[in-house]
């Protein structure tokens, strides 16, 4: 059961709010963990560092196939450059999701935004 405000997401998308609202109902009140968990895969403006950090590095996982060496080179820059490879990884997940649909939520442009102004500062 997930909230009716992430119906719509594909499956690769929703296992994050999933696991949220899952965690929710079992009692878990911290809200940095639950957001970052809701979140991993769409961003957030409202993400900690535990939060960005877990959204980068469920892009960066070992073992993925699609640009696997690009991916490994933002892994290797971790964690120094966090916020600079979180906006990397946005701008790529962004530009993936808009080509399925034509649009990305508002949280995700949030985040996108949020992350450039903290990359560059």
């Amino acid at each position: 059961m997930v909230d009716d405000g992430f119906a719509e997401l594909p499956g690769k998308l929703l296992h994050g709010p999933a696991a949220a609202g899952w965690l929710a109902r079992e009692g878990v009140g911290d809200d940095g963990l639950l957001r970052a968990v809701a979140f991993h895969t769409l961003g957030h403006p409202e993400l900690d560092t535990a939060g960005v950090a877990l959204y980068a590095a469920d892009f960066l996982e070992p073992g993925r196939a699609v640009r696997a060496e690009w991916r490994a080179s933002l892994r290797q820059r971790m964690p120094g450059e966090l916020d600079e490879v979180a906006l990397e990884v946005a701008h790529a997940r962004t530009e993936h999701l808009r080509g399925i649909d034509g649009s990305i939520r508002a949280e995700t442009a949030a985040f996108l935004e949020l992350l450039r102004m903290r990359a560059h500062g």
